[in-house]
């Protein structure tokens, strides 16, 4: 029997499973809680949640952060939310290009990929059945 490889997101969660550890050390506390849920609500769901907003043309970083915060009180970091997009570049699912306006910073303006338009939907799929089978679950 082979044993299985070691892929990156056993690494990456064993890494960031310590890392918590760490900062966060009483989980009980509300404000040390929420903060958790906001930082692992980006690592996972909100990759393919920012891939939604920029398919719906909320295409710069702080456009999503302001999004977040505003419409679901997720006061997460603009660095965790810049390196979310820059993953997401990386591996093709999103395209930037930096945008210049005269007397304004310059902002980098995301799309969706066709690549990124594929996971999306595969993702939409599964978070709907997973949200329905938990529905009809709930007095279960």
């Amino acid at each position: 029997m082979k044993k299985p490889k070691d892929n990156k997101m056993s690494k990456n969660t064993k890494k960031d499973t310590k890392k918590d550890k760490e900062k966060y050390t009483d989980l009980t506390d509300e404000e040390t809680l929420t903060a958790w849920v906001n930082e692992k609500f980006i690592r996972t769901f909100g990759k393919i949640y920012m891939l939604w907003l920029i398919s719906k043309n909320h295409n710069h970083g702080y456009e999503i952060l302001k999004f977040l915060k505003d419409n679901f009180s997720i006061d997460a970091s603009a660095p965790l939310i810049y390196s979310t997009l820059d993953i997401l570049e990386k591996e093709g699912f999103i395209s930037g290009i930096w945008k210049h306006e005269d007397g304004k910073p310059d902002k980098k303006e995301y799309t969706i990929t066709e690549k990124g338009a594929k996971l999306l939907e595969i993702a939409r799929k599964k978070i709907l059945g997973i949200s329905q089978n938990m529905l009809k679950n709930e007095n279960g």
